[in-house]
């Protein structure tokens, strides 16, 4: 009976999966949504997934957004893709120390996901990087602002991934287009929901 369907689809264990990417990955973002509401209609009998996408978040003006989104460390997966630039910084308030600069929105929701994966075991993290980096024109208006977020978003991959030695730290994946994008991401998913379902 729909009575019973309605009692064992309660039962089904629900994952949140987290979104984080800056603004320069808007069609690979888009191809993400895509793939994850293919993922929970086709893993709709086994799990409920739903997703934690900002701009689907009714986001109010008495503060600024990051306040207002979940946090990834509340979240089962998330889900980074990265390619030329870290994004815009956050208030001062999410500054991790008093004389240091405040993250932006990608650091502080990567650090916040590796953070609370050493304490509590969740949430997992997959990580892409496109690559290769983007051609900008030496005559550019922009070029001086896009060549420093492209600066600061190498570095912040050298810190975050690899150790003092070189070493891989925190595992990731680069692709170099759309399609190589989606079928990684696919396939990634899919084997991480067949391990946790």
């Amino acid at each position: 009976t729909s009575r019973t369907a309605i009692l064992l689809m309660a039962d089904l264990p629900r994952l949140k999966i987290f979104l984080s990417s800056p603004g320069d990955v808007a069609e690979e973002r888009a191809l993400a949504e895509i793939v994850f509401r293919r993922l929970a209609d086709e893993m709709a009998d086994t799990a409920h997934l739903s997703l934690v996408i900002w701009e689907h978040e009714p986001l109010f003006a008495h503060t600024g957004f990051q306040q207002q989104i979940e946090r990834p460390s509340q979240c089962d997966l998330v889900v980074v893709i990265i390619w030329s630039r870290l994004g815009t910084r956050l208030p001062s308030d999410f500054a991790p120390a008093e004389d240091a600069a405040a993250p932006t929105g990608t650091e502080f929701e990567v650090n916040d996901a590796l953070a609370s994966r050493k304490v509590s075991g969740k949430p997992d993290l997959l990580i892409y990087r496109k690559i290769p980096g983007p051609q900008i024109g030496l005559g550019s208006d922009d070029f001086a602002e896009r060549t420093d977020q492209y600066h600061r978003l190498d570095q912040f991959c050298k810190d975050t991934f690899y150790d003092a030695n070189g070493a891989v730290v925190v595992a990731h994946s680069t692709f170099a287009d759309r399609h190589d994008f989606e079928r990684r991401l696919a396939e990634h998913v899919r084997g991480w929901l067949d391990r946790v379902t």
